[in-house]
């Protein structure tokens, strides 16, 4: 599965980290798996690379299966769509996905601001929270 990284709980690297909504440059530092409410979740951890939040790690969380060699995604997943936007390219195996290809790009990526809960409240404005929303495109 190339650099994906297997963790008993999400340490979590964006906490408390608050940009500006909008489409930054990044590139792609790791991904890793942790169990969450009986499934699976993948996070692709991103680097801000340019402007004045250079150096911000932040993550976009899919949901993925988890079987006995690892993880597979959907073939119509957010995660499947996204990464072929970046890559160009088809996945051929979705329980094999190439994801240190994400390496070779400097992605765009969208910065979304988290302002409920996951009970649906809404969190105080100290309490929110800036996440990826969505791996767009490569950029170079």
């Amino acid at each position: 599965m190339g650099s994906v990284h297997k963790l008993k709980s999400p340490k979590v690297f964006e906490d408390d980290v608050k940009i500006e909504q909008g489409e930054y440059k990044a590139t792609f530092v790791r991904a890793d798996t942790y169990p969450y409410l009986g499934g699976c979740k993948l996070r692709v951890l991103c680097r801000i690379c340019e402007g004045r939040h250079e150096g911000i790690i932040l993550g976009r969380h899919y949901n993925v299966k988890k079987h006995r060699k690892g993880w597979s995604v959907g073939k119509r997943s957010d995660f499947t769509r996204e990464f072929q936007q970046v890559t160009q390219s088809k996945i051929e195996q979705f329980d094999n996905v190439p994801i240190e290809e994400l390496h070779q790009h400097v992605l765009l990526i969208r910065v979304r601001t988290v302002g409920k809960s996951s009970k649906g409240d809404e969190l105080a404005p100290i309490n929110r929270y800036s996440v990826i929303g969505e791996l767009i495109r490569s950029a170079t």
